[in-house]
């Protein structure tokens, strides 16, 4: 069993290896980063055991008929396979688009679900055989290579063409600006979504432009020189970031980054 609060606020936490049987309340809360996890022979599922778990793509689970709390603000979730449940409750929780709820009824619409799934499910939704499986939601190897080579711009989520004007954005998965020297003020703030940002020619970061972007992990800025207060307060999950041309680092600016572990700073001056 995996007690209440065992890993809570563990941001870092990617994957756990094994198959619980029972996961108490808030027992995985604000495990912003944790994306790998069998929850297949789960049987009970307490209250808020995985609120703002900001990674976590998919819940399959084969065994739990009750699932009322347990689900909420995953940002990224995609896809609910709960192949005994009865009353199913999630909140917060705007990516998914693949269910499978075999004795469920309940009314959803937009979504994509399988033809065992109640009868009440069929309705407004596309009708599938069985679910796709989902890659997972960080950047691999692999990836990473793909980005290096200048391939990116295949997986651009969202064109920003107009910055003063741009309705807030929370959804993108990543951005590609390859000719953008500044980033204003907040424009990223709370995109819970956002994995990597590809802004080779960007000079100067303003205040909060990337504040609470939980789950991203890559920020590709050589040219970057100034980075602005809390420009990246709060991206628990940021991992790499160049800052070797970073000459001004204001207040904050990388406050609460609990993943970074080396940084360079050989151009600052204030």
């Amino acid at each position: 069993n995996v007690q209440g609060s065992s890993f809570k606020r563990c941001t870092s936490l990617k994957r756990l290896i094994g198959k619980p049987e029972n996961i108490s309340t808030s027992a995985f809360t604000s495990c912003l980063a944790l994306n790998i996890i069998d929850l297949t022979s789960v049987q009970k599922f307490g209250s808020n055991c995985f609120e703002f778990c900001k990674s976590l793509s998919q819940i399959v689970n084969n065994e739990a008929v009750e699932f009322k709390g347990c689900i909420s603000k995953c940002s990224n979730l995609q896809l609910l396979d709960l192949e005994n449940a009865v009353q199913v409750n999630f909140q917060g929780c705007p990516s998914i688009k693949y269910v499978n709820l075999p004795c469920c009824a309940m009314k959803l619409q937009n979504l994509t679900v399988t033809r065992q799934s109640h009868l009440s499910l069929h309705v407004d939704n596309t009708i599938v055989e069985q679910l796709p499986k989902l890659d997972l939601q960080y950047l691999t190897k692999q990836d990473l290579a793909i980005y290096q080579e200048g391939e990116i711009r295949n997986r651009i989520y969202s064109m920003l063409p107009q910055w003063q004007n741009m309705e807030p954005v929370t959804h993108i998965k990543g951005i590609v600006l390859k000719n953008v020297l500044e980033i204003p003020r907040a424009t990223f703030k709370n995109c819970e979504q956002l994995l990597f940002a590809y802004i080779p020619k960007c000079e100067r970061i303003q205040n909060s432009a990337f504040q609470s972007c939980f789950v991203l992990k890559k920020v590709h800025c050589k040219a970057l020189k100034l980075v602005e207060e809390r420009s990246f307060s709060t991206c628990v999950s940021l991992a790499s970031i160049n800052t070797e041309s970073i000459t001004t680092l204001s207040t904050s600016s990388f406050s609460f980054c609990h993943c970074l572990s080396s940084v360079t700073l050989s151009g600052v001056k204030q």
